[in-house]
């Protein structure tokens, strides 16, 4: 059963919309609609997030006059499967990683949160205290190793050691072309992946164009070429 709050949000969201589709005359009647709408939407749509000024602005654009509930419903679903939070899960590869389960927790909220302008900071902290996350951080994830990169953190232990290893690593264009064509539609990733090339392997940028062309080429059909978002 929805609750209280939630109702309220979805009335008000209805009422602005109300004021924002319809004229002076016509508001009247959409107001009357908002009692018996409200409630069925609210059920439809349990998520908060989903009823925002963003929300509330795309749909009014698409309408003249108040929709009816099907309108409505149809086109708050569009937005919503574009404009829905992402919900994290952790990789397949975190749980078989040799570290604590506390360890293994700090690498998952650093890995929730990387995209956030606190994601540096949030490294570096990993860096310091869970010094096994880390180095699975800089192995397995793209924007964390450029992170480190830009940081000059080649590692948390043997900075020698980590370096040489991540050279070997983007020197392979087998492990090149296997990032290009898990990013290739993110293009903040291919900046920071065509950085991390540029820097350990330059040889091998050629790999990453001619990747992502390729991806580009085969996207209605290429299923492995799915953008990593």
């Amino acid at each position: 059963m929805t609750d209280l709050t939630h109702m309220r949000r979805v009335t008000a969201w209805l009422a602005d919309l109300a004021n924002l589709t319809s004229g002076i005359s016509a508001n009247v009647d959409a107001k009357a609609k908002i009692g018996s709408i409200a409630a069925t939407l609210a059920d439809a749509f349990p998520e908060p997030e989903c009823f925002t000024r963003e929300s509330l602005t795309a749909i009014a654009k698409q309408n003249g006059m108040f929709p009816g509930f099907g309108t409505l419903h149809t086109q708050l679903a569009a937005w919503w499967a574009d404009h829905k939070p992402r919900r994290f899960t952790p990789p397949v590869e975190l749980a078989a990683a040799a570290m604590t389960p506390e360890d293994r927790a700090q690498v998952a909220s650093w890995l929730r949160s990387r995209d956030t302008r606190e994601a540096q900071m949030q490294l570096a902290v990993v860096r310091r205290y869970t010094p096994n996350g880390f180095e699975w951080l800089v192995q397995h994830d793209l924007i964390a190793a450029s992170i480190a990169v830009k940081s000059g953190w080649s590692g948390a232990a043997t900075e020698d050691s980590q370096a040489r290893e991540a050279e070997e690593d983007w020197k392979s264009p087998a492990i090149v072309r296997e990032i290009t064509r898990k990013y290739w539609n993110n293009p903040e990733a291919m900046r920071l992946l065509s950085g991390l090339v540029a820097k350990w392997a330059p040889e091998n940028l050629e790999v990453v164009e001619d990747v992502a062309a390729e991806c580009r080429e085969r996207q209605p059909q290429a299923a492995e070429c799915e953008a990593a978002r």
